[in-house]
């Protein structure tokens, strides 16, 4: 836990069974509560309150699976989604620290 209360908070969860797929989900508040449902079915979740997509968080994770979970109403400002800075800079970590987690 990055410890950003909003945007850009940046979690890492990890299940006792490694051998579960990896998932990264950019979410928003409401993905919150779907963290401690996924936590039992993945090994390893990067999990970061955003509304946009980062790739070198994708690059970096290698996930099996990538969710975006965003509340409808905010569809609108994603639909024109340009490519973002570093997950480093949005999230004030170090990509080092999340993939050694």
């Amino acid at each position: 836990d990055n410890s950003i209360w909003t945007q850009g908070n940046l979690k890492v969860f990890k299940n006792k069974n490694p051998e579960l797929p990896k998932l990264v989900i950019f979410r928003d508040s409401f993905g919150m509560i779907l963290l401690p449902l996924l936590e039992e079915s993945f090994g390893r979740i990067v999990a970061v309150a955003t509304g946009s997509f980062y790739q070198d968080v994708v690059e970096a994770e290698c996930p099996d699976f990538v969710i975006t979970e965003i509340a409808e109403r905010w569809i609108t400002t994603t639909i024109h989604d340009k490519p973002r800075g570093s997950i480093e800079n949005y999230c004030n970590v170090s990509m080092e620290s999340i993939c050694k987690v």
